[in-house]
Formats: structure tokens, sequence, C-alpha cells
């Protein structure tokens, strides 16, 4: 085991949340953050070089040749990062705002875990049939829909015809990313690595919800959510970041579709022309 390396990662990781979450009140230039910000390429340097040295790195190089997994890890990154923040935004909305207690939140939310609970169990189907990068794809494009959607909260609204139409579209676009987003980062994987797969996709979820907060949070008043009443204004700022996030995975998605078709057309044109030069005349 590459301990070292394991504890430089760790280290990078909550110097980089932390240096995000600092990084707004001291200013993004300060000295504060630009000192905070070169440990963390310090840090990310360090774990570079453990892992080149390790007999045994945490991840070997061979598991991100071809893109899959680390994409698959950034796509997990904005799924979990946008998901929890929307979350957050509406349940304070919901229970600031519209004065909802609790166990009315939940029931609000109810429709996303039936959804999931239906869907998340045919999604493996849908892969066999198109493919993960098709199915990646369009779940983020419902989610950049639902998020949107949800931006019509700088005016204020209800829970019908505010949140709950974004509710029920993250319930169809949560299953098919998130199951998408797995099968991706474990395909093609040997049975030895699929730990570690598994584990770079957990990452990105784990490390997505930190960051995508950390900065959403930041768009609204200090003390929201131990107290202070954000307008519906601040929950839009908020959401802008949501949106912002969502559609740059949206986009990235759609090329990562577009791609292949295009290489292997790529590849037909070639061999065609190959062929006609071989052609008696």
């Amino acid at each position: 085991m590459n301990l070292p390396g394991s504890l430089a990662l760790t280290a990078t990781m909550l110097l980089l949340v932390y240096t995000v979450v600092e990084a707004p009140q001291a200013g993004w230039t300060s000295t504060s953050t630009l000192a905070l910000a070169t440990g963390v390429l310090v840090l990310a340097a360090g774990f570079a070089y453990t892992e080149r040295r390790s007999v045994a790195p945490l991840f070997p190089r061979h598991l991100f040749r071809g893109g899959d997994l680390l994409s698959a890890a950034l796509f997990s990154a904005a799924i979990m990062g946008t998901y929890t923040s929307f979350q957050f935004l509406s349940a304070l909305y919901l229970q600031q705002n519209l004065h909802w207690s609790p166990l009315q939140m939940a029931l609000g939310f109810l429709p996303l875990s039936v959804l999931v609970a239906i869907i998340g169990p045919k999604v493996g189907v849908l892969i066999s049939a198109v493919g993960t990068r098709l199915v990646i794809a369009t779940g983020f494009g419902i989610y950049a829909v639902a998020y949107l959607l949800f931006l019509r909260i700088g005016g204020g609204g209800s829970f019908w015809d505010l949140v709950l139409p974004t509710v029920v579209l993250v319930g169809f676009a949560f299953p098919m990313s998130f199951t998408g987003a797995y099968v991706q980062a474990t395909s093609g994987v040997p049975d030895r690595d699929q730990g570690v797969a598994a584990a770079v996709a957990q990452t990105g979820y784990q490390l997505g919800s930190a960051l995508v907060l950390a900065v959403v949070t930041l768009r609204l008043p200090q003390g929201t959510s131990v107290g202070v009443v954000a307008t519906p204004a601040d929950y839009r700022d908020g959401m802008i970041v949501v949106c912002a996030v969502a559609l740059a995975a949206f986009a990235c998605a759609v090329l990562r579709v577009v791609r292949p078709h295009r290489r292997a057309h790529a590849v037909r044109v070639s061999e065609d022309v190959s062929a006609a030069k071989v052609m008696p005349r």
C-alpha cells in the first residue's frame, strides 16, 4: 500500500476544498489564497511523485488510458455536486421561505426517490442498447433542463410550479447519469482493478459534492443555513453555479458521443480510399 501517497492525496483534497471556501472572503489574489493554492500544487506534486516511485501505486497508470475512467470521475463530480447543491438550496427555500416542516419537505422530495427506484434497475438494459456515453449525455441533458427551470426561483414561486418540475426531471436524470458513470468507470477494467476504478468514481462524487456546494453556499448571505433567511434572488445566484456545471458536463458528454462517430467515419473513408488505390483499373 502507498501510505505516503494516501496521505498526500487526502491532504491535497482537504486543502483544495478549504482554499475554495476561504478564497472569496480573503480575495482570490490575496497572499493567503495564493499561499494555499501553492500548497495544493505542492501536495499534488508530492502525490504524483510518490505514485510514480511506488511499487504499489493507488491508481495504476494503465487504468487511465483511453480517458474513460478519468471522464467518469469528472462526470461523477458534476452529478453529485449539482444534485447536492440543488437539494441544499431547495430544502432551504422550502423551510425558510415557504415555511415547510421537515416532514413536508421530505414528502416533497419523495417523487424523486420513487423515480430513481423505478428507473434505476432499467438503466442497465438501456446501456446495453445504446452505450454508456449516450446514456450519460441524455442524463445531463435532462439535468440541464431541470436546473434551468429552477432558475425561476429568482422571482419566487410555490412548490408545485417551481420545485416539483425540477424534482421530477432530476428523478429521471440521476439514475441514468449515476449508473452510466459507474459503468463507464469499471467497463474494460481487469477484475483485480475493479475496486480501484470504483474508488476513483466515488472520489469524484465526494469531491464534486464538496467543491460545488462550497461555491454555491458562498453565493448566499452569511449564516443562511443557521437562521438568516435568504431571498429568492440569493438562491438564484447559487443555482447559476449549478446550471453552469450541468451545462458544461452536458457539452462534454455530447462531445464524447460525437467523437467516436467522427473517428469511425474517418476510418471508413480511409479504408475506402485504400481500397480504391488497389482496385484494378
